[in-house]
């Protein structure tokens, strides 16, 4: 019993630790990008992990010995019962873990010749919290919203944009468009923070600002649509309301409201229960637009939010993105589709070689110049809308 107590102000604590990083560690199910830009703090959030894990595994093994057994069956125990949520199977776990270490100590206390087992309770309870952390299944008005001046950026040595100026309007559609390579991800990236820029980000007229803050202004969908956990769709929507909550995840009306909103934008009400590793690559990319669409944020920006949909939901995940912008938002997408992005965008801003090449309308950025400078393509002209046709020559 002096062991016991001697250790449980330090598990205790460490489980206060972990029981803080459960709602922000949720949001790692995205990928590093899509959780920084829900306001999480990677860096802080990994170091309050180390250190819950550190004082409950560590002060319980320091007296009681390694058994590892308890602290990795413990969460696959409880899973069936409160699903793979590490914010709801976290105090599950730590209790299936004592449970166990209960039932053996009381078992062998009954058999002929048993002998109680070593004190345990406590390294059970501490020991099934660590798999939890690091178990990842397989892989309007007319105001500049967003305004990026004079604005470069330097990766592994090369300069990949160069002192771009580029403005966002609320209650615009604006589409990125150019070449691979261009630099059009690398602006998203640096506009949320992602990445170390020189020049000036301003966002609704400010620059700079706390990271929640941020993210409630700027909800961002990256290019690559990773889902590491077994959640289901739903699950995965709600992540979005990560910015507008506090410590401890509990969701609002409002925020049901704009899961449920979401879901309806992308067409996805019809798999919202389902696992969403079990979904189509197609299907998964609009659950994860519908978890940007979620934050509800003045500003959207969406990394080629349509390259893995068949052609209807093309059309209806860009007359979702053309519709926020018509009720005062400021959407900004990365575009391929030359055919898509006449049609439904604004304005267009052309990059190439990490510079702004033409910015203005469709008829003004896609011009035959343009097209056989930069995309070195010719290409076939209606009302509305242009037709990659031949390269050029």
């Amino acid at each position: 019993m002096d062991d016991l107590m001697l250790i449980l102000p330090f598990i205790v604590a460490g489980w206060l630790v972990l029981a803080l990083t459960a709602r922000p560690l949720k949001a790692t199910v995205l990928s590093d990008e899509a959780a920084h830009s829900l306001g999480v703090n990677l860096k802080a959030i990994k170091i309050m992990v180390i250190m819950g894990v550190a004082l409950s595994v560590g002060a319980s093994i320091a007296v009681t010995g390694v058994i590892g057994f308890v602290g990795l069956v413990a969460p696959h125990m409880v899973r069936p019962l409160f699903g793979h949520d590490p914010a709801r199977i976290f105090i599950p776990s730590a209790l299936a873990g004592a449970l166990l270490l209960v039932g053996a100590d009381l078992l062998i206390r009954v058999l002929p010749g048993g002998q109680p087992a070593h004190r345990g309770h406590d390294r059970a309870a501490g020991g099934a919290v660590f798999p939890l952390l690091c178990d990842r299944y397989p892989q309007g008005d007319a105001m500049s919203a967003l305004s990026l001046k004079n604005l470069s950026v330097t990766l592994n040595g090369s300069k990949v944009l160069r002192k771009v100026n580029f403005a966002a309007r609320a209650g615009q559609l604006t589409g990125l468009i150019g070449p691979n390579g261009a630099g059009k991800s690398t602006l998203l990236r640096a506009a949320i923070g992602l990445i170390p820029f020189e020049g000036t980000i301003e966002v609704l007229g400010r620059a700079g600002g706390a990271r929640l803050a941020l993210a409630r202004n700027i909800a961002y969908l990256p290019q690559l649509m990773e889902v590491h956990w077994p959640m289901t769709a739903r699950a995965i929507v709600s992540l979005g309301r990560y910015p507008h909550g506090g410590f401890f995840e509990t969701l609002t009306e409002k925020d049901e409201a704009a899961i449920d909103n979401a879901l309806k934008a992308v067409d996805g009400l019809k798999f919202a229960g389902r696992n969403v590793l079990s979904l189509s690559a197609g299907e998964r990319a609009r659950i994860l637009l519908a978890r940007a669409l979620s934050v509800e944020a003045p500003i959207l920006l969406a990394d080629e939010p349509v390259a893995s949909l068949d052609p209807e939901h093309q059309l209806k995940v860009m007359s979702v993105l053309s519709g926020l912008a018509k009720k005062g938002r400021a959407v900004v997408i990365v575009l391929h589709d030359l055919t898509l992005a006449a049609r439904f965008c604004d304005t267009l801003t052309l990059l190439d070689q990490g510079r702004v090449v033409a910015s203005g309308s469709a008829e003004a950025v896609l011009t035959p110049e343009n097209l056989k400078n930069v995309y070195k393509i010719t290409a076939k002209r209606g009302k509305n809308f242009i037709v990659p046709w031949a390269v050029a020559r």
